[in-house]
């Protein structure tokens, strides 16, 4: 399954054909009339910008920051591209059910990053790739030529591909089934797939990971 960071994808796009210095990026979205961070590349994010950021808050600790606005709709239509283009490696290729509800709803506005990926079912593909790394190194290759920064985990459950996707230390995962419950059992509870309000719940319980 894969993860796209698609704020790092414009980033890199709005640098293209120019001499300016590299500067990071976030995207902004008004929330309760304030401007609000709702993507981050990695160089702002390295910075110690968050997702849900008061922008304000944001340039204090990076005052050359690039702001964009968010458009959600955008986001989807690169990832649903990338996907299209996925299918040279499997044709059985789904979203996140948020995802395409939020699109179907119009409110991909209200979804978290973390719904932004697809699943490529990858089981039959053996007589084309002779083992996972190789299709691993293929693929990272080519997303990197699109500059797009991203998480790859492989495993035998689509619940397990996402948290893996989402949360794992690693920027790639590999795991097998009978080193699963190892994989995920120092994941956050938001690997669990529960709402945040959920996972706030949790936590005040005492439960702060999966295992």
């Amino acid at each position: 399954m894969w993860s796209i960071n698609i704020a790092e994808h414009r980033w890199q796009n709005l640098l293209k054909g120019k001499e300016t210095k590299k500067s990071p990026l976030v995207l902004v979205s008004t929330v309760a009339q304030q401007l609000e961070v709702r993507r981050a590349c990695k160089m702002a994010q390295q910075a110690g910008i968050r997702i849900g950021m008061n922008l304000s808050l944001a340039k204090a600790h990076l005052p050359n920051v690039t702001v964009h606005k968010f458009d959600p709709t955008y986001d989807f239509k690169v990832l649903f591209q990338l996907a299209t283009w996925a299918q040279k490696f499997s044709p059985l290729i789904g979203f996140d059910p948020e995802l395409m509800k939020g699109y179907r709803e119009n409110s991909l506005d209200k979804l978290s990053f973390q719904h932004y990926g697809f699943i490529l079912d990858v089981s039959g593909m053996q007589k084309i790739y002779s083992n996972k790394i190789e299709l691993i190194c293929k693929l990272q290759k080519e997303l990197e030529s699109r500059h797009f920064e991203y998480r790859i985990a492989f495993a035998n459950t689509i619940g397990a591909a996402w948290a893996l996707s989402r949360y794992a230390r690693q920027k790639v995962v590999v795991t097998e089934s009978r080193l699963l419950q190892h994989s995920l059992r120092d994941l956050p509870v938001e690997a669990l797939r529960v709402e945040l309000q959920a996972a706030a719940a949790l936590r005040e319980l005492g439960i702060e990971t999966v295992g």
